[in-house]
């Protein structure tokens, strides 16, 4: 799915929650993404040195829940669609 997204070049503001990505693509080097990560790994280290908008948020997979609450709690309340 990340690779498909990164066929795109038209971001603007697209945040991606994550941990320990396992593959490389194009999405993280749109200046419109940013990437929150649980998990430092090799790949999030590689796109930070590249100049990608990489964050870390030392967590574990059970406080995705909370950030993603609190990113659209204080935001504009575009949060995601149905599931």
């Amino acid at each position: 799915m990340l690779k498909a997204l990164g066929k795109r070049d038209d971001w603007h503001g697209l945040r991606v929650y994550g941990a320990l990505l396992m593959a490389g693509t194009e999405l993280f080097g749109h200046p419109g993404v940013h990437c929150l990560s649980g998990f430092y790994g090799p790949f999030e280290r590689a796109l930070r040195d590249q100049g990608a908008n990489v964050s870390f948020a030392p967590a574990d997979f059970r406080c995705f829940a909370l950030l993603f609450e609190q990113e659209f709690a204080a935001g504009d309340g575009d949060g995601p669609g149905p599931a």
